[in-house]
């Protein structure tokens, strides 16, 4: 099976559910993006090449660990929003 990276609808609605997940003012407000992003990753897992998987695992990471109230939620938005910055400049097509 030939991998691949992340199509732009993809990454779009991945990065709509980890923003979701990561705004929420409370675990349970979030865990329902929660679900649903995580079960988008697992269901590319096997399709994407490693560092497309590494790096969604990370971003996910983060976006939980900031969702609800949590200390340092600023830093933990940062670091989502890298792995988001990172995933978006290795999309299929835009890279030649």
């Amino acid at each position: 099976m030939n991998r691949r990276t992340l199509t732009k609808d993809e990454f779009n609605e991945i990065k709509e559910l980890a923003e979701e997940l990561a705004y929420s003012p409370t675990k349970a407000d979030g865990a329902s993006a929660c679900r649903k992003l995580e079960f988008k990753i697992a269901m590319l897992r096997g399709k994407l090449i490693g560092d497309f998987n590494n790096c969604l695992g990370k971003m996910a990471a983060y976006a939980k660990s900031a969702s609800g109230q949590v200390r340092d939620k600023s830093r933990w938005i940062d670091a989502m929003e890298e792995k988001l910055y990172v995933l978006e400049s290795m999309l299929e097509g835009d890279r030649q």
